[in-house]
């Protein structure tokens, strides 16, 4: 069930070129425990995955406390740069061996369209029948110039899960229901906002807030959009949203 929705932005409408050019896809729980861990149509080696042998090399660089845990901090960096793999660090628990936290990162090797880096930093939380789920998800992802007289981007997004349920399967029926969307989601409501929040917005969330509301209408972004909007579309709609 969709409460509410609020997305804010310069081009990221329905149909806009943000929308296109990332889809679905930073909303994936990305999961490091596969094998392959997907990025806009590409599978990129697990650190922790069975083929790490093969793609990675380690560092054990110290021993720390997290929420509680002591784990071993572990750098990895890739054998050979042009695979399709991480760079980064990551923390595993002492005592059961689990994925605690971990930081990793996308250089331009990896040949992304459009795509000059990707961060993705996850904090997993141990549920009460002991395994992990991904608890916190950031995302940060810097889009490069389209044309020579366009601007880049920079995308930041943050997924925060809780209450996790766990070992009470649904009957197979329940995933054909689709998403339900309240007939409000859309209309903004500030309080819903404070209230329904896990993590309060931080001093940078609010000053990009308003950034974001004094750039939309100044003409030379509108231009940028417009121009990004023809190279993912081929064409110039009769009306451009920002």
């Amino acid at each position: 069930m969709i409460e509410k929705t609020n997305v804010k932005g310069v081009g990221v409408h329905d149909g806009g070129f943000i929308s296109q050019l990332v889809g679905g896809n930073l909303l994936a729980n990305y999961n490091f425990y596969d094998n392959y861990v997907p990025f806009f149509g590409k599978d990129f080696t697990s650190p922790i995955g069975d083929n790490w042998k093969g793609n990675y090399k380690y560092f054990l660089s110290d021993t720390t406390e997290i929420d509680g845990h002591p784990c071993y901090e572990v750098e990895f960096d890739p054998k050979r740069v042009q695979d399709l793999v991480f760079t980064g660090k990551m923390w595993i628990d002492t005592t059961n061996f689990a994925l605690v936290q971990i930081d990793a990162s996308v250089g331009k090797g990896a040949n992304l369209n459009f795509i000059e880096k990707i961060k993705i930093q996850q904090e997993l939380e141990r549920t009460s029948e002991g395994a992990w789920l991904p608890a916190k998800t950031r995302f940060l992802i810097d889009i490069e110039q389209i044309t020579k007289n366009s601007a880049g981007m920079l995308l930041k997004m943050y997924i925060s899960n809780r209450n996790f349920v766990v070992n009470q399967p649904k009957p197979l029926s329940f995933y054909d229901l689709a998403s339900e969307i309240a007939e409000d989601a859309k209309e903004p409501d500030p309080n819903f906002w404070k209230a329904a929040r896990f993590d309060s917005l931080s001093k940078q969330d609010l000053l990009a807030s308003s950034l974001i509301d004094s750039v939309r209408n100044i003409p030379v972004v509108k231009t940028y959009v417009e121009v990004a909007e023809i190279v993912v579309s081929g064409y110039k709609g009769s009306e451009i949203l920002i």
